[in-house]
């Protein structure tokens, strides 16, 4: 009996901790929610580049036109962003 009482509190614990789980994963929000940007940024696609960076873009599009990677100039300007400091 007192096994049976104990499966059945493993189970029960185990359903709600996984419920639980799955709540604050499908409710967490990653996204910016605005508060802290800054207006001496640009926020495209939830990654926030500075104007010294984007001005670049016409360059970096250029170049990725030229070798077929324009669909990665975000990217770029990303990575450019994040070594530039």
């Amino acid at each position: 009996m007192k096994l049976k009482i104990t499966v059945i509190c493993s189970v029960v614990f185990s359903l709600f901790f996984f419920l639980l789980l799955f709540l604050v994963i499908f409710f967490a929000d990653d996204t910016d929610s605005g508060e802290n940007n800054k207006d001496s940024s640009i926020s495209q696609g939830g990654v926030t580049v500075s104007p010294e960076v984007l001005a670049h873009r016409p360059l970096i599009e250029k170049y990725g036109k030229e070798y077929g990677i324009e669909d990665y100039v975000s990217y770029i300007l990303a990575i450019m962003q994040v070594e530039s400091g």
